[in-house]
């Protein structure tokens, strides 16, 4: 890159250095570039693309869900870059195809290689689509807007076909986080990252394993290693470029005043919920400063399917909030083992308020060693009336690393839809048993 004579840091901000280099080297399988209004991720990702396509000689692939969007949203950024780093000279546009060809020297011959743009409106067009060089797969697979897509498993099927052949290749998945915290990007991307967040970094490295079936029809598992990474135009003004951003502050600085909610949503990157939320005082917690005098225990009993969930709770009056102590979690696990598991956090047998409508497990739980385990008092209305007080406190703090099954659930938990897609007030019998655990912990202060 030097014998280029690019200055990269006159390009790219330097909370994506590490995120850049990622990319061009393939150094993971997966880079989710996330994050607020103008951050300029996308900016990175193309000049990212354009230089491990010169370094490397190779095929890139860079789609967005919609065919008629594909000018706007990918090719104009690439043109901007490619003037920007002053290597405009080593591309030629052909508009038909959608196409940038990689020339042999300033202005010289087409090469085999080339970045490919496409919209995915129908998947089943893309089984033929082929790099340029016509081997292998693409090295470098851009999904931009991803929120238009349906699903992972939707990237996943582009994957198998944008990515076939020999040779290694990474997946860069980029998007604004829609509201909504029951978004399947939302969910699968929810990654501890982000500085304006209250995280400590921007970025977030994981690893996990994934299954597919092959062109063979064969089911293949593939180790998995992630990166997001969350940005926002004040990592753009924090980085000495506010001259990039000039509209974007003075916007942000009209919605920070006019709706603050939003402000967080639009320019920071934050998923905060929309009126289906059932809970919308849900706060990240990321340290362990607070009050353990007194903890309030739950336990919700699972079956085959399931799980049985403990919590315990601490609660701070003048505050008006909770904090999540810890969980445990379990499917289909036997009583006596449920009780040794429990008890590694309740050592000396305090309290635990459990659901009364179980009174044969109640006792037999008594008999292996929670002598002190109580059914909780149910009316006509508790459920409500429970979710109600929760829903009155000022925060529910939960640490998404510590306790991250009561995390998803009190984040995700929605009222229920009618047919008209519209919400109707209704609390659904799902994907609640944390929330049941909290009720039962809580009950003496809910009915205080």
């Amino acid at each position: 890159m030097s014998r280029l004579n690019i200055d990269i840091g006159k390009l790219i901000i330097s909370t994506f250095d590490n995120v850049f280099e990622s990319i061009i080297q393939c150094k993971y399988n997966r880079v989710i570039c996330k994050g607020g209004r103008n951050s300029t991720k996308s900016s990175m990702i193309a000049l990212a693309i354009i230089l491990g396509v010169f370094i490397y000689r190779c095929d890139a692939v860079c789609m967005v869900k919609y065919n008629n969007r594909v000018f706007e949203r990918l090719v104009s950024t690439f043109m901007e870059m490619l003037y920007r780093s002053g290597l405009y000279g080593f591309f030629k546009y052909k508009a038909q195809r959608q196409e940038l060809v990689l020339l042999d020297g300033w202005q010289g011959n087409e090469t085999k290689y080339s970045i490919k743009f496409t919209g995915v409106d129908d998947p089943n067009k893309l089984k033929s689509f082929k790099p340029r060089s016509g081997a292998g797969g693409f090295r470098y697979i851009w999904f931009e807007e991803a929120t238009d897509f349906t699903g992972v498993a939707e990237i996943n099927n582009v994957v198998n076909t944008m990515g076939r052949g020999e040779g290694e290749h990474i997946v860069i998945l980029s998007y604004n986080p829609p509201k909504s915290t029951s978004n399947w990007v939302n969910i699968e991307y929810n990654a501890p990252c982000g500085i304006v967040l209250g995280y400590e970094k921007n970025s977030y490295v994981t690893q996990f394993d994934i299954e597919y079936t092959n062109e063979k029809g064969d089911i293949t598992k593939e180790t998995v290693r992630q990166l997001v990474h969350h940005s926002t135009y004040l990592d753009v003004i924090a980085d000495g470029h506010a001259d990039w951003v000039k509209t974007t502050i003075i916007n942000a600085e009209v919605a920070k005043k006019a709706n603050y909610d939003n402000y967080r949503w639009e320019y920071l990157g934050e998923a905060i919920g929309t009126e289906g939320n059932v809970f919308r005082n849900i706060r990240e917690l990321h340290h362990n400063d607070y009050s353990t005098k007194y903890i309030y225990r739950g336990l919700d009993f699972g079956f085959s399917v399931d799980p049985s969930v403990y919590v315990e709770w601490c609660y701070n009056a003048s505050e008006k909030a909770i904090y999540l102590h810890n969980e445990y979690v379990a499917i289909g696990v036997d009583n006596e083992t449920l009780v040794y598991n429990i008890k590694r956090f309740n050592k000396h047998d305090f309290t635990v308020w459990a659901d009364s409508s179980e009174p044969r497990t109640i006792n037999e739980l008594r008999k292996l060693g929670l002598r002190k385990i109580q059914g909780v008092k149910k009316g006509p209305d508790s459920v409500r009336h429970g979710i109600k007080w929760l829903q009155d406190l000022n925060s529910i703090y939960i640490n998404p690393i510590k306790c991250p099954f009561t995390y998803k659930e009190f984040t995700r938990y929605e009222y229920a839809m009618n047919k008209l897609g519209e919400y109707t007030g209704e609390l659904p019998d799902k994907n609640n048993h944390s929330i049941d655990a909290t009720r039962y912990a809580l009950c003496t202060r809910i009915d205080a």
